[in-house]
């Protein structure tokens, strides 16, 4: 058990550092999806051994499979250019706004009518929002890089929902099918990335690909199978402060107290969240 835990965190300081390592380096957006979902795609082809279970899927599994990589890859690709165009905490508070939105998309596709924890969730999260920028105006560009790291929050709050509706796919198998065809979509603006970098550069783009990527979402992948779906999301979170303290230390990146009183309620909102859906499953 205690193994299980020593992964959880080796996988939370790993994905808390992807923003920190994107804003760091000169790539674009397109260079490092490009990059980090080649390597992830081979890699997982090779390490997991998933060749078997690709000849076992039919044509709608194969379109599942296809649906979670482009909407994976919207994802990734807002979340990239919202570092790029605010800041690596900003975008990684926004991003988190996901758990808010898992509430509502299950009133939508479920029925499961929200509670007055999840609103009273969605208010704070909103109020956390609007501290961390310093105006609202679209001028702006951290507002900007907010509002491109909600919409990529709400795309990751559609990826439980893909693959709880194709779980007899074994997990290995929806792992790569994510990332290959999330390749695919990245692959549709191939002539906007470019490989003229440093060498800091390509040594980051590695970094992203094979530790932050490869070895972080397969910890991940063992942390969400091994422990209850409170405690994963709940360790998920810590994600937030890595990022946050990352973007301090080796970015320079200011630390207001306006901003970490936002920080501290959009997380707090997220919290919320999944207080709510406990009491709702019973759990």
């Amino acid at each position: 058990m205690r193994t299980i835990w020593i992964e959880a965190a080796l996988a939370v300081v790993l994905l808390g550092f992807v923003s920190v390592l994107i804003k760091a380096i000169s790539a674009n957006a397109y260079t490092i999806g490009i990059f980090r979902l080649a390597v992830a795609s081979v890699g997982i082809y090779v390490l997991l051994g998933v060749r078997r279970d690709l000849f076992d899927l039919d044509r709608r599994d194969w379109l599942a499979l296809a649906g979670m990589g482009f909407c994976f890859g919207g994802h990734w690709l807002l979340f990239f250019f919202s570092i790029k165009l605010s800041t690596a905490s900003v975008a990684a508070l926004a991003l988190s706004s996901y758990g808010v939105y898992v509430l509502f998309l299950a009133w939508l596709i479920r029925g499961v009518k929200p509670g007055w924890l999840d609103w009273l969730a969605l208010a704070i999260a909103i109020a956390g929002n609007l501290l961390i920028v310093p105006e609202f105006s679209l001028q702006n560009e951290i507002v900007k890089g907010l509002l491109l790291g909600l919409a990529s929050g709400f795309l990751f709050a559609c990826m439980p929902i893909w693959h709880q509706s194709f779980q007899h796919i074994p997990g290995r198998t929806r792992t790569f099918g994510q990332f290959f065809f999330a390749l695919l979509f990245f692959l549709i603006f191939l002539p906007r990335a470019s490989w003229q970098l440093t060498a800091p550069d390509w040594a980051g783009l590695a970094v992203l690909a094979v530790l932050c990527t490869l070895l972080a979402h397969s910890l991940w992948i063992r942390v969400i199978s091994g422990l209850s779906t409170l405690i994963s999301s709940l360790i998920y979170y810590l994600m937030i402060p890595v990022a946050m303290m990352g973007s301090y230390f080796f970015l320079g990146e200011d630390m207001a107290a306006k901003k970490l009183v936002g920080a501290a309620l959009i997380l707090s909102a997220n919290l919320t969240g999944l207080l709510s859906r406990r009491k709702l499953s019973g759990s």
